[in-house]
């Protein structure tokens, strides 16, 4: 596309020279630009993408024959662009041609038929691209909303927050909650609870994270680090939530429900009215929750 650009341009310019003059340039730089832009980038583009399938069976072969041919300019032009690179230090990055994500995303609105790709599965993908674009302060959850323990709790107390939360981690703050110290985990308290005197013999040092963190750079040191809670700080210091793993997850798949999450109040009604349906039927004593049926 770039040769034949140049190619376009410098027969222009030979061609308009004996008439223009000095001024040759500016008007196949006026003229050529709009001309090679819409006809030489944008419409080739739309084309494509509209009769994609068909067009690639046509062109397949001469591709890969104009490839074949090319090689050896593309590998000149790669090395005298390498050797430039080394000069001022920098490494040659992989030159390899990639499906850009703007074009990705295009590929993924397309129509179910069209994509052999669940409307699902699109909308994953499409959640992970925006993970970059995700603050930590997005997804976290506020401080107000955390369940936490003093540094001066027991581990009664802890078992019991535990049993009733079903939390698998339990902040540790000193003095004000803001100051989160450590983090308690579920396991090391059933554990070893009984072992220790005090809470804090069994906290471990949080991890902390800016609120600005980008999350798929947080999710990526979870990893590593294989850390399931960090403490979210704001510019002075101060714990204004936490994030878990789960949080950067439901970003991904959307909505994680536990066996301690609260069920709706339809699914409430529908599990009661169903349970005392059985003991109705065991038992042969009417269900107070069935309804009367009317006699003909």
């Amino acid at each position: 596309m770039t040769i034949s650009h140049i190619v376009a341009a410098s027969a222009m310019t030979w061609t308009l020279l004996p008439v223009l003059g000095g001024m040759a340039p500016i008007v196949v730089t006026v003229l050529l630009t709009p001309v090679m832009l819409v006809l030489g980038e944008i419409i080739p583009k739309a084309i494509s993408r509209e009769w994609a399938t068909s067009l690639i069976l046509r062109l397949y072969r001469p591709l890969i024959w104009a490839a074949v041919l090319l090689v050896p300019f593309v590998s000149f032009a790669n090395f005298v662009v390498g050797a430039i690179l080394r000069t001022f230090g920098t490494r040659q990055g992989d030159l390899r041609a990639f499906v850009s994500r703007e074009e990705l995303k295009a590929l993924l609105a397309m129509e179910p038929g069209e994509a052999e790709v669940t409307t699902q599965e699109a909308e994953m993908i499409d959640k992970i691209f925006d993970l970059g674009d995700t603050t930590v302060r997005e997804i976290m959850v506020p401080l107000v909303e955390v369940a936490m323990l003093p540094e001066t709790a027991t581990t009664d107390d802890a078992i019991a927050l535990v049993q009733r939360r079903g939390f698998s981690r339990i902040p540790i703050y000193r003095q004000r909650e803001t100051n989160i110290v450590g983090v308690v985990g579920a396991m090391d308290i059933l554990a070893r609870g009984g072992e220790v005197a005090r809470l804090t013999d069994l906290m471990r040092p949080p991890v902390y994270v800016p609120e600005t963190k980008r999350i798929d750079d947080l999710l990526r040191e979870m990893q590593r680090a294989r850390n399931h809670m960090a403490v979210v700080v704001d510019e002075y210091g101060g714990s204004t939530g936490v994030v878990t793993l789960e949080d950067i997850l439901e970003e991904i798949v959307g909505e994680i429900h536990d066996e301690h999450d609260r069920a709706p109040a339809s699914v409430e009604r529908l599990t009661a009215i169903r349970a005392a349906a059985r003991t109705s039927r065991w038992t042969g004593i009417p269900s107070p929750c069935s309804r009367p049926t009317s006699g003909t």
